[in-house]
């Protein structure tokens, strides 16, 4: 119940978008991982977990994507989250994927804004070396 109470009352002291918040192009600020690239690539172990968070403006959701390597793989690509804003004007997304595979190709980050515009941005991630 207290929950709840905590879920409605921040909900309703929300600021309301405005209507420039709506119309803006969504845009992602910044992508932090557990692991660092060098040269451009993250390099992950054979196993375990990649975290990633992305802070982005103007965005009501964002989707992740696995995309193999090669040319002309996007139809291939694997859907592994949706995070939605849980507040209006909400930056913080965050993705913790679990795998136990081969992996050598792109992260995916895909914002989609309130009017229907979309950005994305790539990480190149591998397990291979």
């Amino acid at each position: 119940m207290i929950m709840l109470a905590w879920i409605l009352t921040t909900l309703w002291l929300a600021p309301p978008l405005t209507a420039e918040a709506v119309a803006a192009e969504p845009v992602i600020l910044e992508i932090h991982t557990n692991y660092p690239s060098s040269n451009n690539w993250h390099t992950l172990p054979r196993q375990g977990e990649f975290k990633v968070s992305a802070r982005a403006a103007a965005t009501k959701e964002i989707m992740f994507w696995y995309v193999p390597g090669g040319s002309g793989t996007w139809n291939e690509r694997r859907w592994l989250a949706t995070v939605e804003a849980k507040l209006p004007n909400d930056e913080y997304f965050a993705l913790q994927w679990k795998y136990n595979e081969v992996i050598h190709g792109h992260l995916a980050i895909q914002c989609f804004g309130y009017d229907g515009q979309m950005a994305i941005n790539h990480l190149n991630i591998s397990n291979t070396n």
